[in-house]
């Protein structure tokens, strides 16, 4: 073989399947140097792409992990038209953990991919050779907000791209070539990128990306990847009737916040759920509604939205609420919640009478809105305001995403948790105001791969990681991230609580704090697992929930509690590599003095500034 010609060998191995292809590469030297030629590489590209070959297709999807959990897979598939059924081969990704990560594009046999919690770690992947390029953090030098990232190569320039468009018709791009991000060279876009435009959903065909936008118009905003220059694509006409609208004013529903618009939701739900058109939308339109309880259900034909632009209020007595949530949504994939208008639980009545915290037997108080099963879905832009009880639930959720949200109520409004998350996976909240009279984000059990970031919490109880450990047959909580989020005014600052007495053991772990502003904050750095509200408990059974592999870093601010940092840990399940790091936190109450800090059963690794000095003791330093 050595014999022959280079270009006939590149024509030989340009016509093999690409597993065989990978094996060339430990026959010899030659074939090895052959295998990594961007000639053969081309080569094979075009040939894989060209209309006389079977097709390949990855597949990510979600396997069940052990008997409880679920991890997302790649699997490997050539379409054939004699066989129905082709085999998949599972893709190896080692070292590299695929189901931290979710796809955002493709290009040329490349996975363009991001983690599930932190946004700014991202790899271009190569899932047949393992081989990756991570893509550095962008630094933006103003407050704008990402809109969009996405992944695409230019032919004519032969570069691989990613491109971030940032509110505020800026946008910069990283060139696998180069290797840092630039400014896109085509300039800022020749429209404004409004937050209409938020989606990672795309496609990049003959080197030029598109995305589809929806609202308030439809469009195609398209981005040429060569020359870095945007333009826009209007609908055809035809089909942007068809993104059908649901206005409930059409089936009854009246603006006069006297008249139970119930039915009328219900039916505009029912024809968006059943249509076929991408993205339909019930549209609520101006006004104040008065909306008793409903259950919307899926599963639904395609993707679909409910806008909220006026005003829904519930019923203020909670009696007439016959449920535990005022509007509740159940089964439904790829589903908006949007608009810029207030769901008002008109709660006042029913925190008056609310002792559900130390009566077992108190009746059921409606919470504004409940998820259950709810995937691929997002709520943005909306506010809910005085909730009867917790503002949000979700259950059974995935892959759901809170976006420009607004909480609002009193401080002395009780258990009107902001959002609470239980058994559920890849949950994002980012860039949301959360005023309320308990936890701003509260995370149950079975939580996993849940990021808050740019959150201000304020007034509230902080933002909680449980508690835990009260009920049998919890599930584990695993990777939680908080980062660069504002405290203002609340009780508590970043905690982890749980109940001792446990009746079983739990688990949470890969719990990060980072990057958070305290503004006269009660308990700033918390770790809890003596939390027993109203005596409920026997403080004398210590707690199993084992909390391991958890960091408190770059936390400042001012503290209105002496005790600034308490980590009290279990007796009988000591915390396990905990960091603290960088913390500086001023006490300004008027006990006067500086700060200080309450350990027991831990040994922090500490690292960077220590104010004030925490677990002096018993911490290690790193």
């Amino acid at each position: 073989m050595d014999s022959l010609p280079g270009e006939i060998m590149v024509n030989i191995l340009s016509r093999l399947p690409i597993k065989p292809l990978l094996r060339c590469k430990s026959v010899c030297k030659s074939f090895l140097n052959l295998t990594l030629d961007p000639y053969l590489i081309e080569a094979h590209l075009d040939r894989a792409s060209s209309h006389d070959q079977n097709p390949s297709l990855i597949l990510n999807t979600t396997v069940l992990n052990g008997t409880t959990h679920f991890r997302s897979q790649l699997y490997y598939t050539t379409l054939t038209p004699t066989q129905s059924n082709s085999p998949c081969e599972e893709v190896p990704f080692s070292p590299l953990n695929f189901g931290e990560f979710r796809i955002e594009g493709s290009c040329r046999g490349l996975l363009f991919l991001r983690h599930r919690t932190i946004d700014d770690f991202m790899f271009v992947v190569n899932p047949c050779t393992g081989k990756r390029i991570e893509i550095p953090k962008l630094v933006i030098p103003s407050c704008g907000v990402g809109r969009g990232i996405a992944f695409g190569f230019s032919p004519t320039g032969n570069e691989y791209k990613v491109v971030k468009v940032i509110d505020g018709s800026a946008s910069y791009v990283f060139s696998l070539s180069e290797g840092v991000w630039r400014e896109a060279v085509g300039g800022a876009s020749s429209f404004k990128i409004s937050e209409n435009f938020e989606s990672d959903e795309c496609v990049c065909l003959n080197g030029v990306i598109h995305w589809s936008c929806y609202s308030p118009s439809n469009f195609i905003v398209c981005f040429d990847v060569g020359n870095e220059l945007f333009g826009v694509i209007p609908y055809p006409a035809g089909i942007a009737t068809q993104a059908a609208i649901f206005d409930v004013t059409k089936y009854g529903a009246k603006a006069d916040g006297k008249s139970d618009i119930s039915q009328a939701l219900m039916s505009a739900w029912q024809g968006a759920c059943a249509s076929t058109t991408p993205s339909s939308i019930v549209l609520i339109p101006g006004g104040t509604y008065l909306l008793t309880a409903v259950n919307i259900v899926g599963p639904c034909r395609a993707p679909v939205g409910i806008q909220v632009q006026g005003t829904l209020l519930a019923p203020a007595d909670p009696a007439q609420v016959k449920a535990d949530a005022w509007i509740t949504f159940e089964h439904i994939d790829q589903f908006t919640l949007s608009g810029n208008g207030i769901l008002d639980g008109q709660g006042a009545i029913a925190w008056a009478h609310n002792d559900c915290g130390k009566n077992a037997n108190c009746g059921p108080i409606p919470m504004n809105l409940r998820f259950n099963f709810v995937t691929n879905s997002v709520v943005r832009d909306i506010t809910s305001k005085d909730s009867k009880n917790f503002h949000v639930n979700l259950l059974g959720c995935n892959n759901f995403s809170f976006q420009h949200f607004t909480i609002s109520a009193p401080e002395t409004s009780l258990n009107t948790d902001g959002i609470h998350i239980g058994r559920s996976t890849g949950v994002n909240i980012t860039d949301t105001n959360i005023m309320t009279g308990d936890d701003c984000v509260s995370i149950g059990d079975g939580s996993q791969q849940i990021n808050v970031e740019r959150v201000t919490c304020g007034p509230g109880h902080g933002i909680s990681i449980g508690s835990l450990g009260k009920f049998k047959d919890e599930s584990p909580v695993v990777g939680v991230t908080v980062r660069n989020c504002t405290l203002t005014n609340t009780q508590n600052g970043v905690r982890v609580k749980s109940w001792p007495s446990s009746p079983a053991p739990g688990t949470a772990s890969d719990m990060h704090f980072e990057d958070i502003i305290m503004n006269n904050v009660g308990n700033p750095v918390l770790i809890d697992q003596e939390y027993c509200p109203w005596n409920q408990c026997n403080l004398k059974n210590p707690s199993l929930v084992q909390i391991s592999r958890a960091s408190f870093k770059k936390i400042r601010g001012t503290t209105s509690t002496k005790l600034a940092v308490k980590l009290i840990c279990s007796s009988s399940n000591p915390c396990q590599n905990v960091e603290v790091g960088d913390i500086d936190l001023t006490y300004t109450g008027k006990e006067g003095g500086a700060a200080t800090s309450q350990c027991a059963n831990i040994k922090p690794i500490l690292s960077g500034n220590q104010n004030p000095a925490t677990c002096a003791d018993s911490a290690q330093s790193s």
